[in-house]
């Protein structure tokens, strides 16, 4: 799975990993990150429990790449004239790609944000289409990264 990830964001995951702390209770959504390399899950709660508590895990920690992967999209949007990146595109992007990682690993798995309807709701929803159209093919390898988020911001 960390494979999977850093090839499709082409950042690099610190050698050490990430120090996940779980805790009985985390906040509402089950897990957490912050800048600094915080990640907090709960131990408890249903959602953050088997493949869904792998899939969290590695979703907050590419939280990390927040910065680098905005500031990315700032210049391709530049570079490409496509418009800047909405709200809550390297969420989306993180929710999308966190999951097909656990899907290339764990048969079955259904990632958290099509589990709990979460590309039905705002600002989630309007990246899915996007995401489907140029995010999945890059990620089987049809692509390139550019031109798969130059696709996104324009969609």
């Amino acid at each position: 799975m960390l494979a999977y990830i850093t090839r499709a964001y082409q950042l690099e995951w610190p050698k050490g990993g990430h120090l996940v702390n779980v805790s009985g209770y985390s906040n509402w959504a089950g897990a957490y990150s912050t800048s600094g390399d915080l990640i907090v899950t709960s131990s408890l709660d249903p959602d953050t429990t088997g493949s869904l508590g792998l899939e969290s895990i590695f979703h907050e920690g590419m939280h990390q790449w927040d910065q680098p992967m905005l500031a990315r999209l700032v210049r391709l949007s530049k570079e490409h004239q496509a418009p800047p990146p909405r709200n809550g595109i390297t969420h989306a992007l993180i929710w999308y790609t966190a999951a097909e990682a656990v899907k290339n690993s764990v048969r079955g798995h259904v990632g958290y944000a099509d589990r709990l309807g979460m590309w039905k709701q705002n600002p989630n929803g309007g990246f899915k289409a996007g995401l489907d159209t140029y995010w999945k093919p890059y990620l089987d390898g049809k692509s390139t990264l550019d031109e798969a988020l130059v696709g996104l911001l324009k969609s």
